[in-house]
């Protein structure tokens, strides 16, 4: 485990200290974020290439879960059917795909998103990923707070996908290379 100060706050991997703390957090900004039981975002953190969560006075505050297009990935998303990684990987190559990232509402317009998304983005270059790519939600509700924010942090649209009546997605992309 890694912990880095970043100003007030401290850096660190998602570890068992933090685990449920993030998915509490996760589970608060439902349906901006993916509905997981505990026991399938544990799976998600301990096999995902990079993951970090972002704490204040032992409170997290952020996170974020992330995987690379590579094999080992891309055998764990499509064993847990995750429609999204696949759909992406079908349209892009040498990808960082953000699963899931949170910001607790309290902590919102501080930067930490961004704070969040500069770890990502390192991370990436140092293993020379050509995109870091997302998803939106436009159904069951459009989220324009993650639609702007992806904008201001250089993501674009490059697909969609309407998977039913009630859940469709905006595919997004941001070249690093």
């Amino acid at each position: 485990m890694y912990i880095l100060i970043v100003e007030k706050f401290l850096k660190s991997e998602i570890v068992n200290d933090y685990v449920e703390a993030c998915h509490i957090l996760n589970q608060n900004n439902v349906p901006e974020v993916g509905d997981r039981p505990l026991d399938e975002f544990k799976l998600l953190v301990e096999n995902s290439d990079y993951n970090c969560c972002i704490v204040k006075n032992k409170t997290v505050v952020g996170f974020v879960i992330c995987f690379q297009d590579n094999k080992t990935s891309t055998s764990f998303l499509t064993e847990q059917n995750h429609k999204n990684f696949i759909e992406i990987q079908r349209k892009v190559n040498n990808f960082l795909y953000i699963d899931r990232i949170a910001v607790n509402e309290n902590y919102r317009g501080q930067s930490i998103g961004k704070e969040i998304y500069q770890h990502v983005e390192k991370f990436a270059i140092v293993n020379n990923i050509e995109f870091l790519t997302a998803e939106i939600n436009i159904l069951p509700k459009k989220n324009e707070i993650s639609f702007k924010f992806h904008e201001k942090n250089g993501f674009m649209e490059f697909s969609t996908k309407k998977y039913s009546d009630d859940y469709e997605v905006s595919f997004q992309k941001k070249n690093l290379i």
